[in-house]
């Protein structure tokens, strides 16, 4: 048995084209030899559900919120790494949380948004998530994972770096186009899948990983994954391989 984890905003999932229909049928094959899909996505468990809604694309795990959250099957729970209260009060304070476009915070099943600009960010109009007053994450429990946006992918990458360096040792900041995604430090998507394999008894198993932007490096550098061919030559050049499309890569291994 072989598992398969694929990034979804930008690997499975395109902007303006969705999922190739090869690729739902790619899954379906992969499935049917005997083995194991699942997505590992900066998308918490309410996006992510929505995300694949409109597909016949059937799973065996859900890695949420870059790492910090992991589900079965069913999506039962099997593990969640919350940020700490205090260090996100600190983070709310900082000059660049004020930039963002809007303050998203996912918590392990669903998600709350306060909003600066909506209009900049129409396809979140039909999202699942509540709407709060203030970017505050006061009496708000359970929170994974806390998404920002900007006007381009530079703004992004500058206001991450900024934040690396300030949080350093106690959250850990990626990007993902014009998106920042703030987890707690030591979690990424590389750590989630490690404590898929522990949870599920799957670590004698072959891992196949996928992924197309900068938050999918740490599981691409562990488990020598792979990337498709939109992807940026940063993201190639630390990849184990090419290919056109998640379907491509299930079907060279299957």
């Amino acid at each position: 048995m072989k598992i398969a984890a694929s990034d979804f905003d930008g690997t499975l999932y395109v902007e303006g084209t969705g999922v190739k229909a090869r690729d739902v049928s790619a899954i379906h094959r992969w499935r049917a030899a005997g083995n194991k899909f699942g997505l590992v996505t900066g998308r918490g468990l309410s996006f992510i559900l929505a995300g694949l809604e409109p597909y016949d694309i059937p799973f065996d795990f859900l890695v949420c919120t870059n790492g910090a959250v992991v589900f079965d099957a069913q999506q039962r729970l099997l593990a969640a790494k919350r940020l700490d209260a205090d260090i996100l009060q600190q983070l709310m304070q900082e000059p660049l949380v004020e930039q963002s476009h809007y303050v998203l915070f996912f918590r392990i099943a669903d998600a709350l948004i306060y909003w600066r600009t909506p209009e900049l960010h129409p396809e979140l109009a039909r999202a699942p998530m509540q709407e709060i007053a203030a970017p505050s994450p006061e009496g708000i429990a359970d929170i994974t994972q806390v998404s920002l946006a900007f006007g381009s992918r530079e703004e992004a990458e500058h206001a991450a770096r900024q934040l690396q360096q300030k949080f350093a040792g106690r959250l850990y900041v990626s990007t993902n186009r014009i998106y920042i995604d703030i987890i707690a430090a030591g979690v990424d998507k590389s750590t989630g899948l490690q404590c898929l394999q522990k949870s599920m008894q799957w670590q004698s198993c072959p891992m196949l990983v996928i992924g197309d932007d900068t938050n999918d490096l740490p599981m691409l550098q562990h488990y020598h994954g792979y990337t498709v061919d939109r992807a940026r030559e940063t993201i190639k050049a630390q990849a184990s391989g090419v290919y056109t499309d998640v379907g491509a890569m299930l079907a060279a291994h299957c």
